[in-house]
């Protein structure tokens, strides 16, 4: 669920909205939209900070730097526990317990009531969705090959490129080599000068995603 989702979900079923009691549908729904907003941001910067830390301490542990596929799955773990300690303390600390209840049956409730995401997303069928579509959406696009990650690394190398952005090249490249447009071969390579652009508009509009 996204954070707006839960929001929805959980004022006013288990949090009474900050709000004066005759306030409308409108006031409510624009409360609502600016504190996802806020909670996406502070998730956001909080998952990059615990990227960036869990690479470099793995990089201390092991002596170098981690393959794409480990990375991503750094990053993803770091969002995901970024998600969770802010829901926590900004949400869910929040809700009071009944006498007769804990903090673990309270998760298994709202996990039961979809609140919280059981399993990860299904992805779906790609056919037909382009790659300017694809490449941006969790729901269709593919993990790049190894080929792949090695040339998004050798295109846009660290540390010069951020994680986040050679994991959205990862992407890109793919979608493109899937309905085989062309891919940049070097980082002076026109290509890789036009393709650049649109990895950092999606970067950028990680941050507002509620």
């Amino acid at each position: 669920m996204t954070v707006l989702q839960v929001l929805t979900e959980i004022y006013p079923e288990y949090l009474p909205l900050p709000l004066p009691p005759d306030h409308s549908p409108q006031q409510r729904q624009e409360w609502l939209v600016a504190e996802a907003d806020r909670l996406s941001t502070a998730i956001f910067d909080l998952s990059h900070e615990m990227a960036e830390a869990a690479i470099q301490d793995w990089i201390r542990r092991h002596g170098a730097h981690p393959d794409y596929m480990t990375k991503v799955g750094l990053v993803n773990a770091a969002r995901l526990s970024a998600q969770e300690v802010v829901l926590h303390n900004e949400i869910y600390e929040q809700i009071p317990l009944p006498e007769d209840d804990d903090e673990d049956s309270l998760g298994e409730g709202l996990l039961v009531s979809g609140i919280l995401d059981a399993d990860p997303p299904v992805r779906l069928d790609p056919t037909g969705v382009p790659w300017q579509q694809r490449w941006t959406d969790p729901d269709y696009r593919t993990e790049p090959s190894e080929e792949l990650e090695a040339q998004v690394a050798r295109i846009w190398p660290q540390p010069q490129f951020s994680t986040m952005f050679q994991i959205l090249a990862g992407y890109l490249l793919a979608s493109r080599t899937e309905d085989g447009e062309p891919i940049p071969t070097s980082g002076r390579d026109p290509l890789a000068a036009q393709l650049a652009p649109l990895i950092e508009a999606d970067l950028a509009s990680l941050r507002p995603r509620r």
